[in-house]
Formats: C-alpha cells, sequence, structure tokens
C-alpha cells in the first residue's frame, strides 16, 4: 500500500484583523502552508494586529535574526523515518525601532517513514 500525504491545514490572517480584535498582539500568524513541491516542511508567515509594527526579525534557532517584513520563513524537515523538531523565533519591529520580546514557536514533523517504522516494531 502506498503511503498516503497527510493533509495539511493552510490557515491565512484577515487583513482587517486588528480593527476587529480588541486585543493587542505584536506578533501573530498570517499563514501557514505546506511547502512546494515533494519538500518536507512549512512556510510560515507572521502579522501583528498593532498597526505600529513595521516588520519583523526571524531567527531559526541559531541566534541570528534576519529582517523580514513579511514575517515569512520556511521550516524543512528531513524525510526520514525519525520524529523531529524545529524551532524558530520572532520579534516584531515597531516604527518607534523598539522591538518586541522574543516569540520561540517549536514545530514537530512526523514524517510517514516514523510511522512505518512504528508499525513494524
Amino acid at each position: 500500500m502506498k503511503p498516503t500525504k497527510p493533509k495539511i491545514i493552510n490557515a491565512v490572517f484577515k487583513e482587517t484583523y486588528h480593527d476587529l480584535y480588541t486585543g493587542r498582539e505584536p506578533i501573530m500568524f498570517k499563514s501557514v502552508k505546506e511547502l512546494p513541491g515533494d519538500k518536507l516542511g512549512l512556510r510560515v508567515a507572521f502579522a501583528s494586529n498593532m498597526k505600529k509594527v513595521t516588520g519583523f526579525l526571524v531567527s531559526s534557532g541559531d541566534g541570528d535574526y534576519k529582517e523580514s517584513k513579511t514575517g515569512s520563513t520556511a521550516i524543512v524537515f528531513e524525510d526520514n523515518d525519525q520524529l523531529q523538531d524545529k524551532a524558530i523565533s520572532v520579534k516584531a519591529i515597531f516604527d518607534n525601532g523598539n522591538i518586541s520580546p522574543a516569540l520561540q514557536i517549536k514545530f514537530r514533523c512526523a514524517p510517514t517513514g516514523f510511522f512505518v517504522l512504528q508499525k513494524i516494531s
């Protein structure tokens, strides 16, 4: 039996959310999408419902932050039989130059091979 590809749910940020939501969060998900082709992973983009946020700093966990106006980054996993964890950190940049505290987000991937190995064991 050929393994089936897992289903991925795509989430899209509402552009007028900052007008509707009473709370103010400097960092929130804008979208989460599966990487194209046969790549195993996600493309994550961030947004803010605070109008004074002008961009984001994103780190893939190595401590080096890169500026991104869209806050978009790819999380790539190996297509093997191992359960994998990846963490990224995101900071919001405000129009006055201030930077928010880092928000760390962890992603976990269980490739098809992981489940095949579990079934055999």
